[in-house]
């Protein structure tokens, strides 16, 4: 099977190596993940602890020795003229509530008030400014006390939202910059139409209908894919159904192969079928004899597939994963035979 090259995309394929610390028993595969301990107190919490404690604990010194201080001084009362117990309870009623306010008030009731204003105030400009919404007051304290983050092979956090960057089609090299993009780069129809098919049929996101709109859902990847035909207009959400029932046969995407391939009864060529394939660069283009351009198909020459790698190169330095699609068509006859010979030797 040789299939012929259609184009590349979005963001980049990382590398990296390993080194096996441990195995069986003493690693950690098949062992539950236990969870962060996100009740903790931070650091703020706890010396805002500390510091009531002690605040506490001179208030009571302070009304201890004031204490001692009015015990000299009702002393001195007695031993004047002035009848003892009036002196007493008098003395013992005014004194017993002068120290009760007093532990009160230095006690800084109002400190973790104080504190709680102030992260709001620091969270609502951080919001307001670099539109980051906090949810939690001690969220960002948190954060700051973090001092390594892993992060996936393209060394970005995100929320796998993907989006088509740039395109290489027909030789050239096209940046995906506005919506419609795909129906206003120059390309030609047919090529147009064999990437809404690679796309479509291909996929094995599918189109929900929320209030207003469909939405694709499923895998990221995908989900940027059909995202980028919504933006040109093309009804995905009725074209995707085209394959259903069509489908002969599949291969899902492994990290072993590196790629994903559908076979399908062409809806828009009766009697052919279509063999669709989506993956690495390196494993697509090795399996390709030509490639689309603009005027039409053309043999993959050793120096036209050494420029395409080195295009592939520069796109995944960027860093851009790059994903290339490729198609090859036969008689629907001719698979049948085919098909019943080779059995499961399709993969």
């Amino acid at each position: 099977m040789e299939p012929c090259l259609l184009a590349g995309s979005i963001i980049k394929r990382g590398q990296c190596k390993a080194i096996v610390c441990c195995v069986g028993e003493n690693s950690s595969r098949g062992i539950k993940e236990g969870k962060l301990d996100t009740e903790k107190d931070t650091a703020l919490q706890t010396k805002l602890e500390n510091l009531e404690k002690q605040f506490i604990k001179y208030a009571f010194f302070s009304c201890i020795l004031v204490l001692i201080l009015i015990i000299i001084m009702l002393v001195v009362r007695i031993s004047g003229d002035e009848p003892w117990y009036e002196v007493v309870f008098q003395q013992t009623m005014k004194s017993a509530n002068m120290l009760v306010v007093l532990f009160v008030v230095v006690v800084p009731e109002g400190l973790p008030l104080t504190i709680g204003v102030s992260l709001a105030y620091t969270t609502g400009r951080m919001y307001s400014e670099d539109r980051i919404l906090v949810k939690k007051l001690d969220a960002p304290e948190k954060m700051g006390e973090v001092n390594e983050i892993l992060v996936g092979k393209t060394s970005t956090i995100t929320t796998g939202d993907m989006k088509i960057g740039q395109f290489l089609c027909e030789d050239k090299q096209i940046k995906n910059t506005r919506k419609n993009t795909l129906l206003h780069c120059e390309l030609s129809k047919t090529t147009i139409e064999l990437i809404k098919e690679s796309i479509l049929f291909n996929c094995s996101a599918r189109i929900e209908m929320n209030a207003t709109t469909y939405v694709p859902v499923g895998n990221p990847t995908e989900v940027g894919l059909l995202k980028f035909l919504q933006d040109a207009d093309i009804p995905v959400h009725l074209l995707i159904q085209q394959k259903l029932g069509r489908i002969k046969t599949l291969s899902p995407f492994s990290s072993f192969k590196k790629r994903s391939a559908t076979v399908v009864q062409n809806p828009n060529r009766p009697g052919t079928i279509t063999i669709y394939l989506k993956g690495a660069p390196e494993i697509i283009l090795d399996m390709c004899s030509s490639i689309q351009s603009a005027n039409g198909i053309v043999q993959l020459s050793p120096d036209l597939q050494e420029e395409i790698r080195k295009e592939v190169d520069h796109m995944a330095s960027k860093p851009l994963r790059v994903i290339s699609f490729a198609y090859f068509e036969m008689e629907e006859d001719q698979w049948n035979v085919q098909f019943e010979e080779a059995g499961k030797d399709f993969e």
